[in-house]
């Protein structure tokens, strides 16, 4: 990785710090050879960590608390992307679970 981001074919005068060459505005380097995290079977392991963290604490909210919609009225969803989004997000009410007695 560090190999491209130093190669001045894809990134002009690589070895000069600047911060403002990834900038909207002044975009001046090859967009397919800028992987900051990796690619393939060396990506960034805390990717990987960041999901299972994630999916941990959806298991224990799910686990721990009863999840109740607010909003009797239909949602709306955004046709923007891959994922299905609701337009104006989705209020919830998050009650503590009441443990069982064996």
């Amino acid at each position: 990785m560090n190999s491209i981001h130093h190669d001045a074919e894809y990134f002009p005068d690589p070895e000069t710090y600047d911060p403002e060459r990834f900038s909207e505005e002044s975009r001046n380097y090859n967009p397919t050879a800028f992987m900051p995290f990796g690619e393939g079977p060396r990506i960034c392991i805390a990717q990987r960590m960041g999901r299972i963290n994630s999916k941990l604490a959806i298991i224990k909210i799910l686990q721990n608390f009863n999840v109740e919609v607010m909003s009797r009225s239909e949602i709306e969803f955004e046709n923007s992307g891959i994922a299905l989004m609701p337009k104006h997000g989705v209020r919830v009410r998050l009650s503590k679970k009441v443990p069982k007695l064996p």
